[in-house]
C-alpha cells in the first residue's frame, strides 16, 4: 500500500484477496448459514479490498500506473484543485477492480465508489474500484477524476439524490461528470463528454463547449442543479471564481442562467414572467436537493 503524497488517497493492490473472497461468498451462499454468508458479503469482502496482495510484478505496476495518474491529475489546474478540497482527515482507498464488482455490482462500469464512510470493521474509509487497463488510454485520468470527485462529495451532508431527466440518474452523477469535462479542457481537449448517459442526450460521445451550453441552457433542471451545488459545495462555488478552464459552467453560471430564462419568454411558447415563476420557480429561489 502506498500513499499519494500528503493527500489522504491511499493505492492498494488487493486483486488476490478480492477473489478469493468472492470465492467464498460463492461457497457460503451455497450453505444454509446466512449469518457467515452476510459477514463474507459485508464485512469480509469490503476489509479485504483494503489488504495487499504479497508483492509482485503486478502489484508494482499496479501501484506505480495509479500513482502516475495521480500525478497527472495535481498537475491539472481542475485535478488538483479537486485534491487539495479532499478532507485530510478522511481515507480513500483505490484498489482494483474485479470482474466480478464489475458485473454484479454495476453494469461493466470502468470504475465504482463507496462514497460512505465504511465501518471499523469493514476497513474504514471510502473506496475506489479502478483499474486502467478497462478505460482507454487517453481516458484513464479523465475517469479516476470522476470517481474521486465521488468519494470527495461523500462528505457533503446534502447528497444530491434526485436524477436528471433520463441523462442522470441523481445529482451526484451529474455533478462528477461535469468535474471530469472541466478537467479534461484544462488539460485542452475541446472534445467533451456530451452527457453521462450519452445515448439519451446526444448522437455521438462527445460534444463542445458550445453545443453542451446550448444544452444546459434548454434543460432548465441542470441551471437549477448547478445553482444548487454553487451554493452549497465548496469545490464547485471556488471554481466559479476561476478564469479556467476555457469549459467552466460554473464561472459562466450567470450567463446561462439568463439565456436558459430568456428562452422561457421568448421560444416557440412564449411564456409570461410570472407563468415562468408559477411553472419554475427554481429559476428565482434557492435551490435545494430535491428542488431542481
Amino acid at each position: 500500500m502506498q500513499q499519494f503524497r500528503w493527500y489522504p488517497i491511499y493505492v492498494v493492490y488487493s486483486k488476490a484477496r478480492q477473489e478469493f473472497m468472492e470465492q467464498q461468498i460463492d461457497r457460503y451462499a451455497a450453505g444454509n448459514d446466512p449469518g457467515i454468508f452476510d459477514w463474507a458479503q459485508n464485512v469480509g469482502r469490503n476489509s479485504e479490498s483494503i489488504r495487499p496482495d504479497k508483492e509482485s510484478p503486478e502489484s508494482r505496476h499496479y501501484e506505480t500506473t495509479i500513482l502516475n495518474l495521480l500525478n497527472k491529475i495535481e498537475s491539472n489546474k481542475v485535478g488538483g484543485l479537486l485534491l487539495e478540497s479532499l478532507a485530510p482527515g478522511s481515507k480513500i482507498y483505490i484498489h482494483p477492480l474485479t470482474e466480478r464488482t464489475r458485473h454484479s455490482d454495476c453494469y461493466k462500469c470502468t470504475g465504482l465508489t463507496t462514497w460512505w464512510e465504511m465501518t471499523l470493521k469493514q476497513g474504514g474509509g471510502r473506496r475506489i474500484a479502478f483499474s486502467p487497463e478497462l478505460v482507454k488510454s487517453d481516458q484513464t485520468d479523465d475517469v479516476l477524476v470522476h470517481e474521486l470527485m465521488h468519494a470527495y462529495r461523500g462528505e457533503s451532508k446534502m447528497r444530491a439524490r434526485r436524477g436528471i431527466g433520463l441523462q442522470y440518474p441523481d445529482g451526484e452523477e451529474f455533478i462528477a461528470h461535469y468535474i471530469e469535462n472541466m478537467y479534461r479542457s484544462a488539460k485542452g481537449r475541446a472534445d467533451l463528454e456530451f452527457s453521462y448517459y450519452r445515448h439519451y442526450a446526444h448522437a455521438s460521445q462527445f460534444g463542445t463547449k458550445s453545443s453542451i451550453y446550448h444544452h444546459i441552457v434548454e434543460n432548465e433542471r441542470e441551471i437549477f442543479a448547478f445553482r444548487f451545488f454553487l451554493d452549497s459545495d465548496p469545490l464547485c462555488a471556488n471554481l466559479a471564481k476561476k478564469s479556467w478552464p476555457a469549459f467552466n459552467p460554473f464561472r459562466d453560471f450567470q450567463i446561462l442562467h439568463r439565456l436558459s430564462l430568456n428562452s422561457k419568454l421568448t421560444g416557440e411558447y412564449p411564456m409570461t414572467m410570472e407563468q415562468v415563476r408559477e411553472f419554475w420557480p427554481s429559476f428565482f429561489t434557492a435551490v435545494g436537493p430535491n428542488d431542481y
